[in-house]
């Protein structure tokens, strides 16, 4: 079903990477390339575009390639990946791009999951092509990312680069993000089989079945996950505390965010749904702009990101602290439903 499901034409997979990778890659046109036997020249000091063992030893332990996963973990995914698809058979799979809301506005960058996924790379304008190969590791990674230069870091901080890449990274081969079609024309002619990710618009190659396969028994995703909702559990708890009919939702949305992030968080994992009084109604109310009343009950729907692992927490609680006797007995009829369906 995987491969019925995912295996594409490669007029398609041209005609969707034209549109989607072209305009985010056109850096610039050098065509520099490294092979991983360059890795050795890497300065001393190197920097790099996320927090590393090197860099940032009090967030990610030696041997981890980030918080709380091994490069080992990151390579049992793809070669669990690759075992499972036919052998003539290469993955396409890429990175997002900045996006902005207004010229040269840009909001926060999020990595495409299933890309961070397969490498734990979390710079924009990337992609990576895994190739069905008979080598000892089953399969060749070429990476595709944004070139180190002094006026881009200047602007927006270090780069990890295409040495870095290799280095940190487990990359066979690094090429500029520029150079992304060149190459990709040249590798789809090689192959029988052609798996590209295209969230949203088709099936992703990690389908939740695969991706069910992928994380069985695997107890550090699973400490990160637990990680995440003692997060989102305990910033709950304080954004209760701070409800008063005085607030809007608004400011329970802030507050939230708040307390997700010095806790840890990255982000809020989601547009959180913070519904006062009747809005609730609302299958998926986000506007979030209202002033909360005295007497009214409160629902919120969120939760942080923590290491790429959402979590999701629904409660609702009065606004003034105090339940009616109509809410009370509404809420404990919901309460016991749940305590049933968890047994």
């Amino acid at each position: 079903m995987l491969r019925q499901s995912l295996a594409v034409h490669r007029a398609g997979t041209a005609l969707f990477v034209r549109r989607t990778i072209e305009p985010q890659h056109a850096l610039n046109h050098t065509r520099s390339f490294f092979h991983k036997a360059d890795a050795s020249k890497v300065a001393q000091k190197q920097t790099f575009g996320q927090p590393t063992w090197r860099t940032h030893p009090e967030l990610v332990k030696e041997g981890e390639m980030t918080p709380g996963l091994s490069k080992m973990e990151y390579e049992l995914r793809r070669t669990k990946l690759m075992a499972s698809l036919p052998y003539n058979s290469v993955v396409v799979c890429l990175g997002y791009k900045t996006r902005y809301m207004s010229q040269r506005v840009f909001y926060p960058f999020h990595q495409n999951t299933d890309f961070y996924y397969l490498t734990g790379f979390n710079e924009p304008d990337s992609a990576v092509i895994l190739e069905h190969d008979n080598s000892e590791r089953g399969y060749k990674m070429t990476m595709f990312v944004p070139p180190k230069t002094a006026e881009a870091e200047l602007w927006d901080g270090p780069r990890t680069g295409l040495e870095g890449v290799k280095e940190m990274f487990d990359a066979d081969e690094a090429f500029e993000s520029s150079r992304f079609l060149y190459r990709l024309k040249d590798i789809l002619d090689q192959y029988q089989h052609v798996f590209v990710d295209m969230p949203p618009t088709a099936p992703s190659i990690l389908s939740k079945e695969f991706l069910k396969r992928l994380t069985e028994e695997r107890a550090a995703e699973a400490a990160l996950m637990r990680k995440s909702g003692e997060i989102s559990a305990k910033s709950f708890i304080q954004t209760m505390k701070f409800t008063d009919p005085s607030k809007s939702e608004h400011q329970l949305w802030a507050k939230l965010d708040y307390e997700c992030r010095m806790r840890g968080s990255s982000m809020l994992a989601y547009v959180p749904v913070v519904a006062g009084g009747k809005n609730a109604l609302s299958m998926h109310y986000v506007r979030n702009d209202m002033p909360l009343r005295d007497g009214d009950l409160v629902l919120l729907d969120g939760g942080g990101e923590y290491a790429g692992y959402a979590s999701d927490i629904t409660r609702t609680w009065p606004v003034n602290g105090t339940f009616s006797p109509a809410q009370k007995q509404l809420y404990q009829a919901v309460l016991n439903v749940q305590k049933k369906c968890i047994k």
